[in-house]
């Protein structure tokens, strides 16, 4: 969470986004990446969203829209 907090406030004292952390096509736990796409602070205020990189991950043909702080990287699978 500490790391979601950190990129946020990063991201509202830039007058840009950052680097996106995944690429399209991109494989992660949860999927491929097919899309992404920057939700800026102004945009988040009342839709009830956090700012950041929401990513349109796919996986067996369903589609999934989620934030950054959501998507894990392959390389961090454990045995949960």
């Amino acid at each position: 969470m500490q790391k979601l907090v950190e990129h946020i406030e990063r991201a509202i004292a830039a007058d840009t986004p950052p680097a996106p952390l995944y690429q399209r096509f991109q494989h992660t736990r949860q999927g491929q990446v097919v899309g992404l796409c920057w939700y800026s602070l102004e945009y988040c205020w009342g839709q009830g969203l956090y700012p950041g990189w929401y990513y349109t991950v796919e996986r067996d043909f369903d589609h999934l829209i989620l934030h950054e702080s959501d998507v894990q990287p392959l390389t961090e699978l454990t045995d949960d």
